[in-house]
């Protein structure tokens, strides 16, 4: 899966998904470039079907991101 992130100045994000009994499944926390930045989430292949959440932290905001893991490639929408 791979999630796409604007950035208006080079800022650490953290990224955490969490599955639908709450437990976090993944963590990370890249550097962003001032940009469009492209972070794949390769661990999604080894999941179980079903429905998570991804948060997306900075130091001035939190947003969240539904996305469904089955059969086709995984695709985050707004939460």
């Amino acid at each position: 899966m791979q999630v796409h992130l604007p950035a208006e100045k080079k800022k650490t994000v953290t990224l955490a998904v969490y599955n639908m009994g709450g437990k976090q499944v993944y963590t990370t926390s890249p550097t962003l470039v001032k940009g469009t930045n492209r972070i794949t989430i390769n661990e999604v292949a080894h999941w179980p079907p079903g429905t998570y959440l991804l948060a997306i932290n900075d130091e001035n905001n939190q947003q969240w991101l539904k996305f469904i893991v089955g059969q086709g490639p995984a695709a985050a929408q707004p939460y």
